[in-house]
């Protein structure tokens, strides 16, 4: 039987086939691991993983396999369609700049903007080092500092907070918006439900 690696994201996957009959062995890097020995079964499966590595379809080509090729690639396209990205995965790849950012010591500013959840912003000053802080506060008291050198990598700091944390705290930044170009992009690109 030919192996083929199928270069699953978080899973070590791997196809072996000699034509007649197929076998999946899925490793998961996270959590259980399996084998698919059912044919249809293993087709569907490396069909919905074909996205990860589209060259499978070559690399089946190439081993003699064009018949499996064009059965895995026809059920690819009869899939159904991807879902819609979430509003807040669409809001990031708007933003420009460097999604870095690291934790760090106490900020200070004479003027921090609340957003939700206890979590106030520090803008960049106009001129000088071009450094964005959050300041984070804790119900077991000594707040947490987050920096970065662009806004996109402060956002992404709070990222798990998910879609209703931003949606809050875009219209918060609303109010005072003006204050920095990037920050009024930002709250431009906000997707409007």
């Amino acid at each position: 039987m030919d192996s083929f690696d199928l270069h699953w994201p978080r899973a070590t996957a791997t196809l072996y086939t000699d034509g007649a009959h197929m076998k999946l062995v899925v490793r998961d890097k996270r959590g259980p691991s399996g084998t698919i020995n059912n044919i249809e079964l293993c087709k569907k499966r490396v069909a919905f993983g074909l996205d990860f590595w589209p060259e499978l379809l070559t690399e089946l080509k190439a081993k003699g396999y064009d018949a499996l090729a064009d059965d895995i690639e026809q059920r690819a396209g009869a899939a159904a369609p991807a879902p819609a990205r979430d509003p807040l995965t669409e809001w990031f790849d708007k933003l420009e700049g460097d999604d870095s950012w690291e934790a760090c010591g106490t900020k200070r500013t004479n003027k921090w903007h609340t957003l939700p959840e206890d979590v106030f912003l520090k803008l960049p000053p106009k001129r000088g080092k071009q450094e964005w802080a959050l300041k984070i506060t804790h119900a077991e008291g000594k707040p947490s500092y987050v920096c970065a050198p662009e806004l996109k990598g402060l956002l992404s700091s709070q990222r798990e907070r998910g879609v209703d944390f931003f949606s809050a705290a875009v219209a918060a930044c609303a109010g005072f918006a003006d204050e920095n170009d990037a920050l009024a992009r930002a709250v431009a690109a906000w997707p409007k439900h």
